[in-house]
């Protein structure tokens, strides 16, 4: 079967919808880049395919002056850029999702006539994507379908300095979580819960020190690229952090000025 595969069908403006059909109507779905998300077969770590990925993304955009797009493609386009590791571009959509007061409400629910509840979901799945994701890795195909990479804070904008989370889930079965601080990656905590292969993209500066839960310091395979591989089992807890001398961590709300947040639509 892999060995008959056609290639995807492309033109001028990147991928097209089929092989006699071309993406040139704005259109607010992006079923044909879904290769690039969700499923992630055609990724930004492979060079060869990065000019076409831009283009086609940059394309379903403003085609048509985006006539045809809601306000929930911008929400998908957050996760296109973020797979692209385009923190601007993805925040800038975000932002285009959000206020966009034809559809979204001040308290973020969707409403197209009548309420749209994945609408309002997908924005939340597209900020995780910004903060964390965890896809195949595509230099094997062995290894593609057995071990996932771990990509923390991936699409982070740079207006985001400081930024934390708390136990995202990612393939594998693993409990995830980490805080950034002044534009860098401060601490990653890692849990398994399945005792499956462990890939882990830090984005730290330099290799981490990694400790288990009772502070004792594990050594860890360098893949290159910023990646580490780690033997973890079932219920077996680490902590990646960027500086020996960080002691014991933990996520909080990062401070925003009252001025700038509008929880729960209660300004507007």
């Amino acid at each position: 079967m892999l060995a008959n595969l056609v290639a995807y069908p492309t033109d001028e403006n990147g991928l097209r919808v089929g092989a006699n059909l071309s993406a040139n109507k704005s259109h607010r779905h992006w079923s044909h880049m879904l290769m690039m998300h969700p499923l992630r077969t055609m990724n930004w770590e492979q060079k060869e395919n990065r000019e076409l990925m831009k283009k086609s993304v940059d394309f379903w955009l403003h085609t048509g002056g985006g006539r045809g797009l809601k306000a929930w493609s911008h929400a998908a386009a957050v996760s296109l850029y973020a797979g692209m590791g385009d923190g601007d571009m993805a925040l800038q959509n975000l932002n285009r999702h959000h206020d966009d007061r034809r559809f979204v409400m001040p308290n973020g629910m969707y409403i197209e006539g009548a309420p749209v509840i994945e609408c309002a979901l997908i924005a939340g799945r597209s900020l995780q994507d910004m903060l964390l994701q965890s896809w195949g890795d595509p230099s094997s195909q062995d290894d593609y379908a057995v071990a996932s990479k771990i990509r923390v804070f991936p699409a982070i904008p740079d207006a985001w300095q400081d930024v934390s989370f708390h136990d995202l889930r990612t393939e594998g079965a693993f409990l995830v979580s980490a805080e950034r601080g002044g534009g860098k990656t401060q601490w990653i905590r890692v849990k398994s819960l399945a005792g499956e292969p462990c890939r882990i993209v830090h984005g730290m500066e330099k290799a981490p020190v990694v400790v288990t839960g009772n502070g004792k310091k594990i050594k860890f395979k360098t893949l290159g690229n910023g990646t580490i591989e780690l033997a973890l089992a079932k219920g077996e807890e680490i902590l990646l952090v960027a500086d020996k001398a960080v002691g014991e961590v933990s996520v909080e709300p990062i401070e925003m000025d009252p001025e700038e947040c509008n929880y729960w639509g209660l300004k507007k």
